[in-house]
């Protein structure tokens, strides 16, 4: 299967947010309650957070497209400056990256 990355954009909100809730447990710690879990997802992981997000110039997100449907995303971050980093000009961090599992093991986040 052919994957594409494409800057997202705003309209592509609505497919992070659904992807964000599908994949975010999956790299938590098992001990997390399931509450904060669901917490989380219910206020960070909304289309309106992911629109909030792709307007702000220090954060550019990535959408992987495969064969037409939307199988992850990876966001980066270029405010900030984590201690590691305090010497270099222009920082850039990974912020999020996700694939659905139904997409794991397929190369997509390599």
């Amino acid at each position: 299967m052919k994957c594409v990355v494409r800057t997202a954009t705003s309209s592509d909100a609505a497919a992070m947010a659904a992807i964000g809730a599908e994949t975010f447990a999956l790299g938590d710690s098992p001990s997390t309650p399931r509450a904060d879990l669901d917490a989380y997802v219910r206020d960070e992981l909304t289309a309106a957070r992911f629109s909030e997000h792709l307007q702000n110039p220090s954060i550019t997100g990535y959408i992987a497209d495969a064969g037409g449907t939307p199988a992850g995303y990876l966001m980066l971050r270029s405010d900030g400056r984590a201690a590691c980093l305090a010497s270099a000009k222009r920082p850039l961090r990974l912020w999020r990256i996700y694939v659905l599992p139904a997409f794991h093991g397929a190369g997509i986040a390599a």
